[in-house]
């Protein structure tokens, strides 16, 4: 059970890691085109 628990933990914080790439990712866009 806490490994299954552990499991989702890594999972939620690759996702929330790959949410602050994206919107740093659509920032540098937005500066670029302005």
């Amino acid at each position: 059970m806490i490994y299954i628990f552990q499991r989702a933990q890594t999972v939620a914080e690759h996702e929330n890691l790959a949410i602050l790439k994206w919107s740093n990712i659509s920032n540098i866009i937005e500066t670029l085109i302005t």
